[in-house]
């Protein structure tokens, strides 16, 4: 149905920092890393079959950037800053 893609760098601060996140969108399957000479990275696609299955990755980046604010909860701290521009690329 349709793909989200994800630059090489971002897979792996997800799979540190984000592993519930990371093991949603890569359960069955590793992420293959293609070479674009459009934008010099290497980028890997996850595919999704159904509306839900997006809507259920979706909800749970949402959650993870809900959660990641700063001591006072005033703002996204640097990793929720850095989820949030996963999630708009993707």
């Amino acid at each position: 149905m349709g793909k989200l893609r994800f630059f090489e760098n971002d897979v792996y601060f997800l799979r540190n920092k984000y592993p519930k996140l990371y093991k949603i969108l890569w359960t069955n399957t590793n992420p293959k890393f293609n070479y674009e000479d459009k934008y010099n990275m290497n980028v890997t696609y996850r595919e999704y079959n159904d509306e839900l299955e997006l809507r259920k990755i979706e909800k749970e980046f949402i959650l993870e950037i809900a959660d990641s604010l700063t001591p006072d909860n005033s703002d996204l701290n640097e990793d929720g800053l850095k989820l949030e521009e996963i999630w708009d690329y993707a």
